[in-house]
């Protein structure tokens, strides 16, 4: 089992000016201080309320640090809208809500090209049951242990024994990612259930010293 640490950018956006710069900056640090990706949250405020980064983050972030180091996360209401901006951008991974795919019945079908790593996201009231049509087909399950849509929410203990039971049907070959109030107090725990990455916002850019932060998740 890894034990990856995803810091999530949405902990340095400030929704209400767009400062780009300041996320990329923050994402560089966070990578250089030993992060092992970098999670983008992409929500449209459709399906959350929130509206956060578009395909212009990637962008920037694939110049800045590289594809190979974002996790992307879409919270959106048709994945289909967003597919071929994400092929065209040359993502690398990316995890999608099964309601946002329900328009979109291709995914359910076949994954994209070989080198794209694509996954199913669960909020906290989307049972494991939901993977079922996807298994086999995916390659990582986040499962989010606050409600999606926005930051700073407490982590749900509860979920722990959803981590359990999705790594069951998933079997090692797929990687799940816990995502939602994930600090040093609780990954322990994480690791124990079965996690391969934490993603964490507060818990290392809310901190003085990055690296340290990020070691002590891990």
């Amino acid at each position: 089992m890894s034990r990856l640490v995803a810091p999530s950018i949405l902990a340095v956006w400030d929704s209400s000016n767009g400062d780009y710069d300041t996320v990329i900056a923050k994402g560089i640090e966070a990578i250089a201080a030993g992060a092992d990706l970098l999670h983008v949250d992409i929500m449209d405020g459709i399906a959350v309320p929130a509206k956060t980064f578009g395909c212009e983050m990637i962008l920037r972030l694939k110049e800045a640090v590289g594809l190979d180091l974002l996790d992307i996360h879409l919270m959106v209401e048709d994945a289909g809208q967003w597919m071929a901006d994400l092929e065209s951008a040359g993502v690398k991974r990316a995890v999608f809500h099964p309601f946002s795919l329900s328009q979109h019945g291709e995914c359910k079908e076949s994954r994209w090209t070989p080198d794209v790593q694509v996954g199913i996201a669960l909020d906290v009231d989307e049972g494991p049951e939901l993977l079922e049509p996807y298994l086999g087909k995916i390659d990582q399950v986040l499962l989010m242990t606050v409600k999606a849509g926005a930051g700073g929410q407490a982590f749900m203990p509860a979920m722990l024994e959803k981590v359990r039971t999705v790594r069951a049907m998933c079997g090692p070959e797929v990687r799940i990612v816990v995502d939602g109030g994930v600090k040093r107090e609780v990954a322990a725990a994480c690791w124990e259930a079965g996690a391969d990455v934490l993603v964490a916002g507060s818990a290392v850019f809310g901190k003085p010293d990055l690296k340290e932060a990020i070691e002590a998740l891990r």
